[in-house]
């Protein structure tokens, strides 16, 4: 069942409440795509890699943006997605354990149909750094913390990994924190390659 029934305490009545669902109960609705799907707009530049492309995603969530690009992007060979599914305060509020364990549980029914192409690292991104050889990676997406100091550390520790004419990218450059650790990123880095604003508050430059 996807629904679950809660009680509100103000006044004791039941409300009904809609669980997040799976990639294929979506697809039994007629519902997928979901539009707000992070990474909608960088599937072109994507396509525009090459063959056996390697990628990276920091934040992993139930893993709907990793298997939109698996399922529209077939040049990419393996998607790398680093995840500690612990509790922790988002931009939007807490993300309690209790949701997170519900992301990984449906996490790992979204990726069943695709774990010959997806490696999934359970950790933060901090500790999985060591993992990735220098200029491994074809493109990395970064939506995973959404403060300033988790954006930007995020950015400073994986640049590197990133191949030359490869795709840096994230979501959320709406939110202030993250649009202005992207631009201390590129001021401390003197990086002057423009950066595109695309579907969903997406954003990318090539290295």
């Amino acid at each position: 069942m996807s629904d679950v029934i809660k009680i509100n305490t103000n006044n004791g009545t039941f409300q009904k409440i809609e669980k997040s669902l799976t990639i294929e109960e979506y697809k039994n609705r007629g519902q997928w795509p979901l539009d707000y799907i992070a990474g909608k707009g960088l599937i072109h530049p994507i396509k525009q890699l090459g063959d056996k492309v390697v990628g990276l995603e920091i934040g992993v969530c139930r893993g709907e943006n990793i298997v939109f690009f698996l399922e529209n992007c077939s040049n990419i060979e393996r998607i790398h997605c680093i995840d500690p599914y612990m509790e922790y305060n988002d931009w939007n509020g807490v993300i309690t354990q209790q949701q997170m364990n519900e992301f990984y549980e449906i996490t790992m029914k979204n990726f069943e149909r695709h774990m010959n192409r997806i490696t999934l690292h359970k950790d933060t991104a901090k500790n999985c750094v060591p993992l990735f050889e220098n200029e491994s990676l074809d493109y990395i997406f970064i939506d995973g913390d959404h403060s300033y100091s988790g954006v930007l550390s995020d950015m400073t520790n994986y640049y590197d990994k990133l191949k030359f004419g490869g795709i840096f990218s994230g979501h959320d450059i709406n939110l202030l924190e993250v649009r202005n650790a992207i631009i201390k990123f590129r001021e401390d880095n003197k990086i002057a390659n423009e950066v595109t604003i695309v579907e969903n508050n997406a954003w990318y430059w090539r290295k």
